[in-house]
């Protein structure tokens, strides 16, 4: 369906963890590119789908996780989730993703909705092509009440086109993992305004179409787009591979 608006675009890229251990000359590289690029591409949002850096008790990883970006960091808003990788599996923590990412250095963002859990959770609403979106994302080792806070969140903002942004989702086979089956039962199914779900975490790319019948008559009525986009396994981390995603209403 096309719908009157201009085009814009939002930049999505995931699994950096190997510029933040090793090349992080390449993952400075990528945000000033965004930057210069933002006015000619129409750069509204750009999207981090988790693993930030690889090894989550080097300092020197989380200091080049936040200087590559830095200038990208002021020119447009960044909206991040945690990876396994930035918080540790058994028993998450969340404190330097926190620190670097949490609510506090986007405390004067305006498009920033909120936090839930300094970091497991956050939402952000803007506006772009002459539709309202919200981007809404779980951090990898969220809990149930997460998950209870994100549908609440997303009820809140019925009237907005929701973008969800996970780590663990979808399986290089278009197949869902076990955190991407819980999220879709849960999360995707029940809220009419998600269309597109972004994730990363697997080692490539691939996507998932999914029709969706929210009224119960046995017809579709939306198609829900769940996209994997993870370069990390390609020669240096991934060789400054980015999505950008085009958005066109005319």
């Amino acid at each position: 369906v096309r719908m009157e608006g201009e085009s814009f675009t939002l930049v999505w890229m995931s699994d950096t963890q190997h510029y933040s251990g090793s090349y992080p000359k390449t993952f400075r590289t990528m945000s000033d590119w965004i930057v210069e690029n933002r006015e000619k591409r129409g750069i509204q949002y750009v999207i981090h789908t988790g693993d930030v850096v690889h090894t989550r008790k080097k300092a020197a990883q989380w200091t080049n996780a936040q200087h590559a970006p830095a200038e990208l960091l002021q020119a447009l808003p960044f909206f991040l989730v945690a990876g396994n990788h930035d918080t540790g599996t058994d028993s998450p923590n969340f404190g330097e993703f926190s620190r670097l990412f949490g609510p506090k250095p986007f405390e004067n963002l305006p498009s920033l909705g909120g936090f839930y859990g300094e970091g497991v959770g956050r939402y952000d609403l803007f506006s772009a092509g002459g539709r309202d979106f919200i981007i809404a994302g779980l951090s990898y080792g969220h809990n149930k009440q997460a998950v209870f806070w994100l549908n609440d969140v997303l009820a809140q903002h019925q009237d907005r086109i929701a973008i969800l942004a996970f780590h663990s989702y979808l399986d290089v086979n278009g197949k869902l993992t076990s955190h991407g089956k819980k999220l879709f039962a849960e999360v995707v199914e029940k809220n009419p305004n998600v269309h597109l779900v972004l994730c990363g975490h697997k080692h490539g790319v691939n996507r998932r179409v999914s029709d969706i019948d929210d009224d119960g008559d046995g017809k579709t009525d939306r198609q829900v787009y769940q996209l994997l986009c993870n370069y990390q396994g390609a020669k240096q981390g991934g060789q400054g591979y980015m999505c950008l995603l085009k958005f066109d209403f005319g």
